[in-house]
């Protein structure tokens, strides 16, 4: 079921992309999506090549849980470094003699292996004009990303916001034209 056809729910009719991450936090995201009857069109997980092997083990998991319940599957995304031919965030890591920027209080490493391909893969699906500076199908998409509601989680978000790319509006409450 497409956005297009489910109408409105409480995210409004614009499609609902879920960035899933394989934890507690966003499986109980899907969790209580579909106990709200809220339909999905994408579920995106970005692979680093580098998680825990208890993650790659529960993405089976999960996608029979999708599948018993009529949501869309998780869509595994790997990012691929065309110039150093880098196909996880350790080698890479290893390739530069590094550890990742998370270690020196950065986010890029988030960044480039989890944010870009996730944005490349819903700019590609639902048809992102770059020239016009907008989507096919009307203004918006719904991104959703499960976090808890700790001060940690918080911390994040706040660090996080102004690193969207530029089609991504954070932090708006209501659509044009409504109160």
């Amino acid at each position: 079921m497409t956005a297009h056809s489910r109408g409105e729910s409480e995210f409004g009719a614009d499609p609902i992309v879920v960035a899933y991450g394989a934890g507690v936090d966003s499986t109980a995201m899907l969790i209580g999506l579909h106990e709200r009857k809220i339909s999905l069109d994408l579920i995106l997980f970005a692979d680093t090549g580098s998680e825990k092997p208890e993650t790659y083990a529960y993405l089976p998991v999960i996608q029979d849980w999708l599948a018993r319940y009529g949501m869309p599957p998780v869509t595994v995304l790997k990012r691929r470094s065309p110039r150093a031919g880098d196909t996880s965030l350790h080698g890479e890591c290893l390739r530069k003699s590094v550890l990742p920027s998370l270690a020196y209080g950065g986010h890029s490493c988030s960044l480039k292996w989890k944010v870009e391909p996730q944005w490349a893969a819903t700019r590609a699906y639902f048809g992102w004009h770059a020239r016009a500076q907008r989507w096919t199908h009307g203004s918006f998409i719904t991104k959703l990303i499960g976090y808890d509601a700790g001060p940690r989680d918080s911390r994040r978000m706040t660090a996080a916001t102004g690193k969207w790319p530029s089609e991504h509006i954070w932090g708006r409450k209501t659509r044009p034209g409504q109160a």
